[in-house]
């Protein structure tokens, strides 16, 4: 297949795993800036089948964990068992339960190694199979290889001392918090970019009720889009996959991800965008604009200027191509900055925009405001509206 896609250049290890054939997939460059996970089953439909069955079968143990990451990488979307999927069960229902089903034991073995923290995902996929569901077992797989690929580093990096004791809930997003495992920088940065505006902070919190008895937390309620989750005391200690510290903060991650498990949407670790969080926390008293920070120099004067009036919600990411920039904490250490990386912008000044990394809330880090185009790809603001 000869991977034309107009969106620009997709993965040269992908183009070295499949054969040359004219083939071009119909994606705008806006589109897919816009909504990088609408990447799926598309581009693979040129080719014969006997191609495609041929070209899967090439994937093996020593190879997936390679494609998938290299396929995240170039493409911004991490749904390559949906690519997969969405071909084969096209081609052959029966090869494609098998290939999957291959892929899951290959995934589960590699994130045991790597001690990637699974929560519930090998249950999950494991009824998948035996009910010979591939729709939900390509979600899963989505979600575990997300996992895989991308908190690989995330654990390492996660000592016991980053971990911040859980406070008890009290149905308000107040105190210091630092993203787990899981790759959900987008949602904690989207929750921690809503609290630098009151309004928009008092809207979140009103989704979030703390059920008590006897003086103790009986349970925390979250209401996402409408519909009400119930987490149990025992089911937010033990969600270490996701935030520490603010419990209330860990509670929206847990039914943000139940939300979009009962909507079959592809799990929070396979990330997303501000808008992706203003939809699930602030329904529909949102508008967002997006700015390109690399290519438009009226986009980004604009969005230094709102920066500097305050009181914005507004989220940051950098690009893969990060290596050795510093931003430096109120005491003057030098942080680094992450790659591929979601950040709360909470203001600017002429010299520094100051933004919060979900991995700590506590700090304040500043950056150089002439070298935020060397570093961050693009930015996005949300205005709140009663």
């Amino acid at each position: 297949m000869d991977w034309q896609i107009s969106f620009g250049k997709i993965s040269e290890y992908l183009e070295k795993h499949f054969s040359k054939r004219n083939c071009a997939a119909d994606f705008k460059p806006d589109s897919i800036w816009e909504e990088p996970q609408d990447i799926k089953a598309n581009v693979f439909t040129c080719g014969d089948d006997k191609e495609v069955i041929r070209l899967v079968n090439g994937i093996n143990s020593g190879n997936l964990i390679e494609i998938a990451d290299n396929f995240e990488k170039q493409t911004g979307a991490e749904r390559f068992f949906n690519m997969i999927y969405g071909k084969l069960k096209f081609v052959d229902g029966e090869f494609a339960r098998k290939k999957m089903t291959e892929f899951a034991g290959i995934l589960i073995k590699h994130a045991k190694s790597n001690n990637v923290y699974m929560g519930d995902f090998e249950d999950k996929i494991n009824k998948a199979i035996e009910r010979n569901d591939l729709h939900k077992l390509a979600l899963y797989l989505d979600g575990l290889n997300a996992r895989v690929i991308g908190s690989t580093d995330r654990f390492n990096e996660v000592s016991d001392k980053q971990k911040l004791p859980l406070v008890t809930p009290n149905g308000r997003i107040d105190a210091d918090s630092a993203q787990g495992y899981t790759g959900d920088c987008w949602f904690v940065s989207s929750v921690l970019a809503i609290r630098n505006n009151k309004d928009a902070l008092k809207y979140m919190e009103n989704k979030i009720s703390v059920q008590e008895k006897d003086g103790k937390a009986e349970s925390v309620t979250v209401e996402i889009k409408g519909e009400k989750f119930v987490i149990k005391p025992d089911e937010l200690t033990g969600a270490e996959e996701y935030s520490s510290g603010d419990s209330d903060l860990r509670a929206l991650e847990i039914a943000a991800n139940r939300y979009r498990e009962a909507h079959e949407l592809r799990d929070i670790s396979q990330g997303g965008k501000l808008r992706d969080g203003a939809d699930l926390l602030l329904d529909d008293h949102y508008g967002i604009k997006r700015f390109d920070l690399i290519k438009s120099d009226s986009d980004l004067r604009e969005y230094l200027t709102r920066l500097q009036r305050g009181n914005v919600i507004s989220v940051v990411g950098t690009s893969d191509a990060v290596l050795g920039e510093r931003a430096y904490d109120e005491d003057g250490n030098r942080i680094e900055i992450r790659p591929q990386h979601a950040y709360v912008a909470l203001r600017a000044d002429r010299e520094y925009i100051y933004l919060i990394n979900p991995w700590d809330s506590s700090k304040v880090l500043k950056f150089p405001a002439g070298r935020i185009r060397e570093v961050f790809t693009e930015a996005n603001i949300v205005e709140f509206r009663k």
